[in-house]
């Protein structure tokens, strides 16, 4: 995904976020649980970690796992 145009971290966590609320249907507990769980994606480190070094990384991530259908 070509990168252009500077978004924020907030907002790129609002794209997450929004994403998480699809997915999981707008239940806030099973997203905020999902940033602070281990995933196998990432070798079981937690998805807020793996944010704070690359935003871009999680939210192509779950881009990619919506249009998948995978949820």
């Amino acid at each position: 995904m070509a990168r252009s145009i500077m978004i924020s971290h907030e907002d790129i966590k609002a794209r997450c976020n929004m994403l998480l609320g699809a997915m999981l249907a707008s239940n806030d507990n099973l997203a905020s649980k999902w940033w602070n769980t281990p995933n196998k994606h990432w070798n079981n480190e937690q998805p807020e970690n793996i944010f704070t070094d690359n935003p871009w990384e999680v939210y192509e991530y779950l881009l990619q796992f919506a249009d998948s259908g995978g949820w």
